[in-house]
């Protein structure tokens, strides 16, 4: 299984209220229209962030696929379109980023419908080979992850190493 991870900007002059209304009510509808999509969650930045100002994104979309093929067919396909086409009514499309990572669950416990979601995104140091970097993140890491009191769930989302291996390097948040 695949997932890939979006992250998104609103479009200038949106408001947050409109943005997020329009992200959970309207593009949902064709987002699961996706041939073979597995699951879709929305993560919105919480209201409480932009007291302290703008924050680098609105929300992260997560997409999932049983594969590398799947996915290629789902980003190939009409329905594609569809979603890029909706996507210009809402996200500023010229900031928007993407990963495709494999999943590891760390902590795989109950959440709460109440329940805050992190996302940190991590970038190795520079010269720091790849596979050590995603070592380190899934065994040492983790391991620290998992002793964090109260943490209901953790899952850590690497990049696929096909993506280095081509000569992608996914983006940094700076």
């Amino acid at each position: 299984m695949v997932k890939v991870v979006t992250f998104l900007k609103r479009k200038s002059g949106m408001s947050v209220e409109d943005f997020q209304r329009y992200w959970r009510t309207r593009h949902p509808e064709v987002v699961v229209r996706l041939p073979g999509i597995r699951r879709y969650v929305q993560s919105h930045t919480l209201a409480s962030s932009y007291r302290k100002g703008e924050p680098v994104y609105d929300g992260i979309a997560e997409v999932w696929a049983e594969g590398t093929d799947a996915l290629r067919a789902m980003t190939r396909s009409p329905e594609n379109a569809g979603v890029q086409a909706d996507e210009a009514q809402f996200i500023d499309c010229t900031t928007m980023g993407f990963l495709v990572t494999e999943e590891q669950v760390v902590v795989d416990g109950a959440v709460k419908a109440d329940a805050v979601k992190a996302v940190e995104f991590l970038s190795r140091k520079p010269g720091a080979p790849v596979e050590e970097f995603q070592r380190h993140w899934r065994e040492s890491h983790a391991k620290i992850l998992a002793g964090i009191p109260g943490l209901r769930r953790c899952v850590l989302s690497a990049t696929r190493r096909s993506a280095y291996e081509a000569g992608r390097t996914p983006p940094t948040t700076e």
